[in-house]
């Protein structure tokens, strides 16, 4: 499982913690990784500490553009828990690399992500959601191909010729 953002506590890396022990319950060999930075890494810390996960979630810290991208490419499953997104280029950038995404029904995220087509939609931090979307995913292969599929044709959308003629268009009404 991988998730990438500012580590601010808008995007619920601590319920992406919290949750962790009892996907392990399920799966043992689940592991976490979590990339950025932020105010919110001592918190993190702690939280993995006191679950006693520092063996089974990591915090990979800021990374280049393409170290990213190999955790990304290293995972079965992209997680963004937000309570706040604008367009979630991070969401596009998972999809790019074949991985079916997790994200919450706010702001843009359903602009990107549409549920049990490319993706599954739940409520920010809510712990339960989050946990039953990635296994069901974890647990259904051909449901898991089917959004990496569908991902790619949404991804058709957001090509940086398609962005830029849109962004034209709105700025010429």
């Amino acid at each position: 499982l991988v998730s990438a953002a500012r580590l601010e506590p808008w995007k619920g890396m601590v319920a992406l913690v919290e949750i962790m022990p009892e996907l392990l319950q399920e799966n043992p060999n689940f592991r976490l990784f979590i990339a950025g930075d932020g105010p919110l890494i001592d918190d993190l810390k702690s939280n993995i500490q006191n679950l006693n996960l520092e063996d089974k979630v990591v915090l990979v810290g800021r990374v280049p553009h393409d170290e990213l991208m190999s955790y990304f490419k290293a995972s079965m499953i992209f997680i963004l828990n937000t309570g706040y997104e604008c367009l979630p280029h991070i969401t596009l950038e998972a999809m790019a690399c074949g991985l079916p995404v997790i994200t919450t029904n706010v702001c843009g995220n359903p602009e990107v992500v549409q549920n049990n087509y490319n993706g599954l939609l739940v409520e920010y931090n809510n712990k339960k959601q989050l946990k039953d979307a990635i296994l069901k995913i974890w647990e259904n292969r051909s449901l898991k191909e089917e959004f990496i599929k569908n991902g790619k044709k949404v991804l058709e959308r957001f090509t940086r010729e398609k962005m830029i003629n849109e962004t034209i268009r709105i700025l010429q009404k």
